[in-house]
């Protein structure tokens, strides 16, 4: 039997899904700067791990700050 494993972010984003919001979940910090500043308008909410590999959650929130125009 071959048992799968789950990150965080399926963990989280399976929950929030049965809740009812759309989910977009990323394991990789540049993957989801990338995508965020091609997709800002999706986004209302972005939820992060402050440990990721290649950039911290607190940086990934700096960089997204600037893209914010409210």
């Amino acid at each position: 039997m071959m048992m799968m494993m789950l990150t965080f972010a399926d963990l989280f984003k399976d929950v929030l899904e049965d809740d009812g919001y759309v989910i977009v979940a990323f394991t990789d910090s540049i993957a989801a700067l990338n995508h965020i500043q091609r997709n800002p308008e999706e986004f209302g909410l972005v939820i992060s791990d402050y440990r990721m590999p290649q950039m911290t959650g607190y940086d990934l929130c700096t960089k997204l700050i600037h893209l914010n125009k409210y």
